[in-house]
């Protein structure tokens, strides 16, 4: 689950607000899904974000908006998200969100080159 939170000092709406995805490492080819519909390319349009609702102390407002990422193919995925205003497709205002994830299901553990090779040497 991936939540893009919305924060401002005033009610305001971020127009076109654009999910960014970049594989780790960046070599690999993710196949990715947002809410179970697959993504092409490394971008998912989230539409308007409305930020209206008071913070518990009353003088700013936050919204957030809430999908299912899922993917395969890659070990780590990059994603952050930003409202292009301009409708222009391009990365030219502010980063409103950045996380980075990986898949759990591969183990790692910090070890010295030493300890590795001492598991496969004969």
């Amino acid at each position: 689950q991936l939540t893009v939170d919305g924060f401002s000092n005033e009610p305001t709406v971020y127009e076109n607000v654009i999910l960014v995805f970049e594989p780790d490492p960046g070599y690999c080819t993710p196949t990715i899904s947002v809410d179970g519909n697959p993504v092409s390319g490394f971008q998912y349009p989230l539409g308007d974000l409305t930020v209206s609702t008071p913070t518990p102390d009353g003088n700013n407002y936050s919204d957030s908006i809430t999908m299912q990422v899922m993917w395969g193919g890659c070990y780590g995925l990059k994603m952050w998200a930003f409202a292009d205003s301009n409708y222009d497709g391009l990365f030219d205002g502010g980063e409103c969100f950045s996380a980075f994830s990986h898949d759990a299901t591969v183990p790692v553990s910090e070890a010295t080159w030493g300890a590795i090779k001492s598991l496969y040497s004969e």
